[in-house]
């Protein structure tokens, strides 16, 4: 598998809590979101250690914001 973009060694925070990760991009959409690693070509690679991730956070505020406002 080819992925666009991995971002490796986050914290991910989502509905099931915190975990650290890595966060897979394949045509603009998280593919995947694990703790091992997948095999694949990575066109970009992203050292998030030390970071939060917050994977669909910014769709779901603007989905919130469109369905009061728009």
């Amino acid at each position: 598998m080819d992925w666009d973009r991995v971002i490796y060694n986050g914290t991910v925070v989502n509905d099931d809590g915190m975990q650290r990760a890595d966060i897979y991009i394949r045509d603009g959409r998280v593919a995947a979101v694990t703790s091992e690693r997948l095999p694949g070509t990575v066109g970009e690679a992203t050292d998030a250690s030390g970071r939060y991730i917050l994977p669909g956070l910014i769709e779901q505020l603007y989905a919130a914001h469109c369905a009061a406002a728009c």
